[in-house]
């Protein structure tokens, strides 16, 4: 993932050893969130917000895809990537 601004890497925890492996950069941003997924084969991303309560649920194509967060609250967000090998989770503050 890449979020608009200075990555700083930040690991992923996934649910499944065979998962995908994605760079994640943890960052604040006001409008968008990019993701490289590098043809991985994702099947559908998810936003949570602190609570757990799901905000945007999406399916990217491509290798390349934008979530747009300018409409959200500012807060802390996680994201969930879902391929064919689990899910993997990442995080990003919406300022």
């Amino acid at each position: 993932f890449r979020t608009k601004g200075t990555p700083v890497p930040t690991p992923l925890a996934s649910g499944n050893s065979k998962a995908e492996t994605f760079k994640f950069h943890f960052n604040s941003t006001r409008s968008e969130v990019k993701l490289n997924l590098n043809g991985k084969g994702i099947k559908g991303l998810a936003v949570y917000d602190c609570l757990g309560k799901t905000v945007r649920k999406e399916i990217p194509s491509g290798n390349v895809h934008t979530i747009f967060v300018k409409n959200l609250p500012r807060g802390v967000y996680y994201i969930s990537l879902t391929s064919k090998h689990g899910t993997i989770y990442g995080q990003f503050i919406k300022i």
